[in-house]
């Protein structure tokens, strides 16, 4: 943060860094991906209807793009320098988790946020929703109606 309270550039990008640990334990540093990324990459729901090589090939540039996107360190490349690992040298438990994490569906302490409490699957995640969040609805008195007219 600059003396004047302003946020510079740097607070941005830096706050936006998480060290990740995956279920080998190691320990990865991300970011999350960039809007020109999520809207750029074709997303794994857009392939029906293609051959099932099509679909692997998709999903594994899918894959490739995300982590290549949100790995800082260690740096991921599709033409690694050294230093740098090429998607393929991630374990694919690592790599899975990575991109659920990137798409929102995993927590850094790796709680699934695609699961509503009692552990039904929702349709999306949304970041930061709770169990504590969520509050009954008051029956409305038309539900115990049986006069149609009632309601």
């Amino acid at each position: 943060m600059s003396t004047n309270g302003v946020a510079t550039a740097q607070d941005y990008l830096n706050a936006q860094q998480v060290d990740l640990r995956l279920p080998s334990g190691k320990v990865f540093r991300v970011r999350a991906p960039g809007l020109r990324f999520r809207f750029a990459m074709p997303a794994p729901e857009n392939l029906d209807g293609k051959p099932d090589a099509e679909k692997a090939e998709a999903l594994a540039q899918f894959y490739y793009g995300m982590l290549v996107e949100v790995c800082v360190e260690p740096r991921v490349s599709m033409e690694p320098k050294e230093g740098e690992l090429h998607p393929d040298r991630i374990r694919l438990a690592d790599a899975q988790f990575i991109v659920r994490w990137a798409g929102g569906e995993v927590s850094a302490d790796g709680a699934d946020l695609g699961k509503f409490p009692g552990g039904e699957a929702g349709g999306g995640s949304i970041d930061r929703a709770g169990g504590a969040d969520i509050r009954p609805v008051a029956k409305h008195p038309a539900d115990d109606a049986t006069d149609p007219a009632a309601v």
